[in-house]
């Protein structure tokens, strides 16, 4: 075990004076009173409860931690405060103390457009410090609050002890608000750090929850380890971890390959005429979905006014209207999909007016005004829901990009009170066990979950779908640095990479019309090369106006997603390597990812240039084995610019921005 006896964090009706700092608290034993296995049992200090704690390994480096407390008493207790985990005595050992440049911790922000930017620095540089002999008030903190889980950061750090070269990781799995803490432990010289996860916790979000007589609550999961290594291999045990934890396996036993018409594309205004040139040259490609976004339902001059009931609007689609479009889809070869954002609902709208109550409050007030949030607690919510999927599968429909492009906020109201971050929680599993039951009873269709990108992406959301977007990054020459960071988040084949050649920017979204002009613009084929080596190495999410590629591009299109199919095999037994190191959207230079699979001896590689430099030399002698091989290189035409000697691989770059893919056997 890392922990032989794992503390819990848990207050009741408490009057507190400090902010978070975790171990003052009420109620905390570092001894159960009972232990059975990875089950501890721990009376709380002056109160008739019981906690529990279930400290399970998934295998010899990660463990999950579910935190449970029972009312044993007579009378109701308001618990305010518990932990999904608790880890304490991290550095006690080691001849360094922990903050004279020995713990280095990662963590990973996040925003709309900016998702994935993962930073690293010693701890004590993020305010993490002894003070003098007695407890030391210190501590770092981040969270999120609401519905919107990962849109300022990742429920996840790490901490990398450079002294004894091992690195603990840590995760919360909600998809309701959550922080982590790290503090300074122990007193005077004999110190090192805790580190504790809740989704409870009423310094934080204002959470409590009444715990009558028998009643019991549990807190939401925590997962967490220890690896030697660094941060790749902390990466590898948590993909491994959340793959074996994943609900859902795709239909047809790959990734699929999807065209979306969405980003730099049509921008939601789809008609039959945009659509056909786009269908073929999706199909002439290799694509194997075709996803209409927004704007399908509705009325023409405001689609969003149709939020909530989905009804199509053919006259946007000619002859055979939506349905029809759909079937020319098919005949093509390829599975239609289409956008939806059923969480969401707007005024005026049928549902409303079918069922009184529909609607997410606060205060006793509708959240969101003219554009709210069902309520998934309510059956009939649910029901409702469940006939648009099943509507929109009769036709034929098998992907739903599912989008949820507002927060919530802090709380909604319900049985456990106003404006209860509690019944939020609630909410978000209702939603989730509905999804759960969409795709049982509808193996083959395909659900994304989308989030205005990844502001939902946490593990408990992540699971239950098929693939998470990525971003909505319009400039392709960022995205390198955010796909780079998200496959540290979840596992590769489960994120969904947009790719747009041929881009065109949503400001000029209405104006847009095919021309010579706009297709000799992209003549080179660099601007195709660099967006479609970034969807190779997680789920193809092809967009962009790719029905205006000439035959040299629409040639580099399909070269690139008949490799990928070749290879997408071996991405969901692969783990994410970063052999020039982590970047961030903004940086310039040379930027590679590589997925490593080591039981066929493979590594896939990307190599991205946004900088002046044109010679990349990287060494990949952490990742080979005697006498590597280098077996494929996209684009073919650019093979004579990249060179394997031993395990050093050389690629010589033209002066504007590009890429190359590459596969490499030992």
């Amino acid at each position: 075990m890392l922990c032989n006896h794992p503390l819990y964090y848990l207050s009741f009706n408490a009057a507190h004076n400090d902010d978070y700092h975790s171990r003052q608290t009420e109620a905390m034993s570092a001894q159960p009173q009972k232990e059975e296995g990875t089950l501890y049992t721990y009376l709380a200090n002056g109160y008739d409860a019981q906690v529990q704690v279930d400290c399970s390994p998934f295998d010899a480096h990660t463990y999950e931690s579910l935190t449970t407390v029972t009312n044993t008493g007579e009378e109701s207790l308001v618990l305010d405060r518990l932990s999904s985990g608790y880890v304490t005595g991290i550095g006690r050992g080691g001849g360094k103390p922990f903050h004279q440049k020995r713990f280095v911790l990662h963590t990973c922000d996040s925003s709309w457009q900016g998702e994935g930017q993962w930073r690293s620095g010693y701890i004590e540089d993020f305010g993490v410090y002894p003070t003098y002999n007695h407890n030391t008030q210190r501590a770092w903190r981040i969270g999120s609050i609401g519905s919107w889980t990962t849109c300022r950061h990742y429920p996840m750090i790490m901490l990398e002890d450079t002294e004894l070269g091992e690195i603990w990781y840590f995760e919360i799995a909600t998809s309701s608000s959550w922080f982590i803490e790290v503090s300074v432990g122990g007193y005077r010289d004999d110190l090192w750090l805790d580190v504790l996860l809740s989704g409870c916790h009423d310094r934080h979000d204002g959470w409590f929850y009444e715990l009558r007589p028998g009643e019991s609550y549990t807190a939401p999961l925590a997962v967490y380890g220890k690896v030697k290594g660094g941060f790749e291999q902390a990466v590898a045990a948590l993909n491994t971890y959340k793959r074996a934890r994943m609900l859902r396996a795709f239909p047809e036993g790959h990734i699929p390959v999807c065209f979306n018409d969405y980003m730099n594309c049509l921008w939601a205004l789809p008609t039959r005429e945009k659509l056909v040139p786009l269908i073929d040259a999706a199909a002439a490609v290799g694509c194997e979905y075709f996803v209409i976004d927004a704007g399908w339902f509705g009325q023409d001059e405001d689609w969003s006014g149709g939020l909530g009931d989905y009804e199509q609007n053919d006259g946007l689609f000619g002859e055979g209207g939506f349905d029809g479009i759909l079937a020319y889809i098919q005949s093509k070869g390829m599975k239609p999909g289409c956008w939806l954002e059923v969480e969401s609902v707007v005024e005026g709208t049928k549902v409303l007016d079918a069922i009184p109550g529909a609607r997410l409050t606060r205060h006793g007030k509708v959240i969101g005004k003219q554009r709210g949030f069902l309520d998934f607690r309510n059956p009939a919510v649910r029901e409702y829901v469940f006939s648009i999927f099943e509507r929109l599968y009769r036709k034929g429909i098998r992907f739903i990009k599912n989008d949820y492009n507002q927060n919530v906020g802090i709380g909604i109201d319900g049985p456990c009170g106003k404006a209860s971050p509690e019944e939020l929680r609630r909410n978000q599993q209702a939603f989730m066990a509905l999804i759960d039951r969409v795709c049982t009873a509808f193996p083959d269709l395909v659900i994304e979950n989308c989030s205005s990108g990844c502001m939902r992406a946490d593990h408990a959301s992540e699971k239950h779908f098929y693939m998470q977007s990525v971003s909505d990054q319009e400039y392709y020459e960022r995205m390198p640095g955010i796909v780079q960071g998200l496959v540290a988040c979840m596992p590769p084949e489960r994120v969904g990479i947009w790719g747009y050649p041929y881009p065109v920017p949503i400001d000029h979204r209405i104006s847009f019309a095919p021309s010579v002009e706009f297709t000799a613009r992209f003549a080179d084929g660099h601007n195709t090369v660099f967006n479609m080596v970034q969807v190779m190495l997680g789920a193809v999410y092809l967009s962009g106006h790719i029905d205006c590629a000439d035959e040299q591009n629409l040639a580099l299109i399909k070269e690139a997603i008949d490799l990928y199919k070749q290879n997408r095999a071996l991405i969901p037994k692969a783990h994410p390597v970063y052999p020039t190191g982590l970047c961030r959207m903004a940086d310039k230079g040379i930027i590679s990812l590589g997925m490593l699979e080591p039981e066929s001896r493979t590594l896939l590689l990307a190599v991205w240039k946004t900088g002046e430099q044109t010679r990349a030399e990287i060494d990949l002698s952490a990742y080979l084995g005697k006498s590597p091989r280098l077996e494929t290189v996209y684009p073919a035409r650019e093979a004579d610019a990249v060179h394997l000697q031993g395990t050093t691989i050389t690629v010589d770059f033209p002066a504007c921005d590009s890429a190359i893919y590459c596969k490499i056997r030992f």
